[in-house]
Order: structure tokens, then C-alpha cells, then sequence
């Protein structure tokens, strides 16, 4: 373990910490493509990050300049920051990946002016942070949460679509879905 690693690690406890608390003062849902209960995936990010502390870096970055333990660092704080931002910024719309919320409504403002999917962003930005500090052991894990945020997103935005006609187009044309001005 290494200063770097504790530091990512705290981040993400925070950042579960924050999500779990909040997730009780949602609106309640009124379309949900998710099949099992939240727990399942709050007991994911729990063993991630336990994981994360327990498993040595292995062809880590970091390991080999501490530049890169810094910038890890950073991305991982960035990350968390930006998907917390957003997070606040949704307010009781929130909800986990393809649900919708009663009186659900469109934002197109604070993060969401950036990119159309910021929570997803943020969590991308922050686990390439542990394939920086803890390895290629972690490549497999961002790749899974690469697909699986492009799988929701697609189907959000559907749902977004049908339920805002006439002004979602009008975003999807000029915000991107995961970063910024590219894609």
C-alpha cells in the first residue's frame, strides 16, 4: 500500500459515504431498468474499494514515478468532485443507471451544460486513477464500467427523449455525453 492508493481510497469511501446518505432523499421512481436492489451495487463499491486497499500495485505507473502517483491522485479527486457535483446539481431527480424519477425533470445547467452524463464521467476519471496507481489489474474494471455507463446512457437518454420531445434534441445536439466538445 502507498500513500497514493490511501489517498484514492479515501476518496472513494467519501464518495460512498455521500451516496449512500443521499440516495434516501430521492423522488420516487416511476421507470427502473435495474433489475436488483441498490444494495448490490452499494456492496460492489464496498469491495472495490476494500480491493483497492488490499491488492498490492501490480505494473503500476505510480510505482514506477511517484509523477504518476500524483497524477492519480488528482484524477481520482477530480473525478469524485465532478460525479459529487453533479450528484448535488440532480437533487432528489437522482436515481441509480436507467431509472426515472416522478416529475423528473431536465437539467441542462452546472454540469450537465459540460457534458450530458457528468456522474458517469466523474466515476470513469476517478477509476482510471487506480489503473494509474494500482495497475493493469484495474483495466479490466474501468472497461466494464466504460460499457456498462455507455449501456445506460444509450437507454437514459431514450427515456429522455420520449419524455422531453421538444427540448432534448435540442441538448443531445449541443452537449456531449462524456467529454466535453469530443464525445
Amino acid at each position: 500500500m502507498n500513500i497514493y492508493s490511501e489517498i484514492i481510497a479515501v476518496c472513494w469511501a467519501i464518495f460512498l459515504i455521500v451516496w449512500i446518505i443521499s440516495s434516501f432523499s430521492v423522488k420516487r421512481a416511476v421507470q427502473s431498468h435495474v433489475r436488483k436492489n441498490n444494495y448490490l451495487y452499494r456492496l460492489g463499491a464496498v469491495v472495490l474499494i476494500i480491493l483497492f486497499l488490499l491488492l498490492p500495485p501490480t505494473f503500476a505507473l505510480a510505482t514506477v514515478d511517484p509523477a504518476f502517483g500524483i497524477i492519480g491522485v488528482a484524477l481520482a479527486v477530480l473525478g469524485v468532485g465532478f460525479a459529487l457535483w453533479a450528484r448535488f446539481y440532480l437533487g432528489r431527480n437522482w436515481g441509480a443507471p436507467m431509472t426515472l424519477r416522478e416529475e423528473h425533470e431536465l437539467l441542462t445547467t452546472g454540469p450537465y451544460r459540460l457534458v450530458r452524463h457528468p456522474i458517469y464521467t466523474g466515476v470513469l476519471v476517478a477509476l482510471s486513477s487506480a489503473v494509474i496507481v494500482q495497475g493493469i489489474l484495474w483495466l479490466p474494471v474501468l472497461g466494464y464500467f466504460v460499457y456498462y455507463f455507455i449501456r445506460s446512457a444509450r437507454i437514459e437518454e431514450r427515456h429522455m427523449l420520449e419524455r422531453f420531445p421538444d427540448v432534448y434534441p435540442v441538448y443531445l445536439s449541443h452537449t456531449k455525453a462524456f467529454i466535453p466538445f469530443v464525445y
